[in-house]
């Protein structure tokens, strides 16, 4: 799901920022380079608050 489809007007998720290679491989590296800054893509694995609620407490699997 990307983050313009979540109905809510506040929340905050983890992820991380991931520059994938030309094999499909994340390249550290080249993230850190700067040099590709255009090309870097955040992959969101968790939400931690939603509309005012923390999620945090929650087994990882509900918040997904």
């Amino acid at each position: 799901m990307a983050a313009p489809q979540i109905r809510t007007k506040q929340f905050v998720l983890d992820g991380e920022a991931v520059l994938l290679g030309v094999d499909g491989i994340s390249d550290f590296a080249g993230l850190h380079s700067r040099n590709h800054d255009d090309e870097v893509q955040f992959y969101a694995f968790d939400v931690l608050t939603a509309e005012g609620e923390d999620y945090r407490k929650l087994p990882q699997p509900c918040r997904r």
